[in-house]
């Protein structure tokens, strides 16, 4: 377990099963069995799950926060917008006051 992922083994088993956890839902969590992408839905009400097929599995679940990658470009963006606006009006400021 690290900051944002947990990982582990199944037990063998005969057959599919459910894997319920006690972390909240969030479409932020990855899931991946053996190194492939699975899906994951709610379960009991809230938690993560998802369908493990039979035998044994590496598991592993990683978070990454939904929209950060977005939310930090747009963030970006609006800087540097403000500082050719901030650009613009104080070289326009500069030539009135000249002029």
């Amino acid at each position: 377990m690290t900051n944002n992922t947990v990982s582990g083994e199944t037990n063998p088993a005969n057959q599919a099963r459910i894997m319920t956890t006690s972390i909240p839902y969030s479409s932020g969590w990855k899931l991946k069995v053996d190194h492939r992408p699975t899906k994951t839905f709610v379960a009991n009400k809230g938690f993560v799950g998802a369908k493990i097929p039979a035998g044994r599995h590496l598991i592993q679940l990683r978070y990454s926060t939904p929209g950060l990658s977005l939310g930090m470009k747009l963030t970006i963006i609006g800087f540097l917008w403000l500082a050719g606006f901030a650009v613009v009006a104080g070289v326009s400021f500069v030539y009135r006051k000249f002029k």
